[in-house]
């Protein structure tokens, strides 16, 4: 599964792949909203807020963490629904509601995190493009009203199988979109498929980002096999 993700991106990185994707352009919106020195994250955890593109609006915060309408609590199977599946998206009565209704969106991010199973236990690996270059996963939206009226947009990630050069480090992983599937994902004209092999690289990084409020820079920084394990 995909449990935390990175968000070490630039702002002008971001705006050359909305051009890229020829999705509508954040310069024509009230940017005023969103603090962006405030958004770049070594670590984004479930419950935090994720930054994502729709059709209606290039920019806007939705938290991490998948809440049907029908729901009578945020997280009500007791945590956070932070993936779903692709294979079963459009039949599973969460997310069946919300994929029909076409509310898919663009998650921006430097890579994610994943953790890998060993015999001394497990090791958090980061996996990004070369040279760490901002990309976009599928996502699935929706609104929920809280008890208060309060309207939450809460999002979850899309995963598909690994592709053969990652299933070392996990089985699954997060459905990446190349920029000219950027509209046509959120247009419902892709389908979420595993990436081919060779597209993103991974490493090993310190285990303190077990911790969700770790975010020091290390975060995002190799560390030899002998270091893995550091008290925390």
């Amino acid at each position: 599964m995909c449990g935390r993700i990175s968000r070490d991106i630039e702002m002008d990185e971001l705006m050359a792949l909305f051009r890229a994707g020829q999705i509508p352009h954040p310069d024509t919106w009230d940017g005023d909203r969103l603090d962006w020195a405030s958004l770049a994250a070594v670590q984004v955890a479930p419950t935090q807020p994720m930054l994502a593109t729709t059709l209606d609006e290039p920019l806007q915060m939705m938290r991490w963490g998948f809440c049907a309408r029908w729901f009578t609590a945020l997280d009500q199977h007791g945590r956070p629904l932070v993936n779903a599946r692709a294979e079963t998206v459009a039949q599973k009565p969460t997310f069946r509601d919300a994929w029909r209704a076409g509310r898919r969106c663009l998650i921006w991010t430097s890579g994610w995190y994943e953790w890998q199973k060993t015999p001394t236990g497990k090791r958090p690996h980061h996996v990004q493009l070369p040279g760490r270059e901002a990309l976009a996963l599928a996502g699935i939206w929706e609104d929920y009203e809280a008890p208060d009226g309060e309207i939450i947009r809460t999002v979850a990630v899309l995963t598909t199988a690994a592709s053969d050069d990652l299933q070392a480090v996990h089985h699954r992983m997060p459905f990446a979109l190349h920029p000219s599937a950027y509209r046509g994902w959120l247009e419902g004209r892709v389908r979420p498929e595993p990436a081919p092999d060779g597209v993103f690289e991974h490493f090993a990084v310190t285990d303190r980002v077990g911790r969700s409020d770790y975010l020091e820079p290390d975060a995002l920084q190799p560390i030899d096999d002998a270091d893995l394990f550091t008290r925390r």
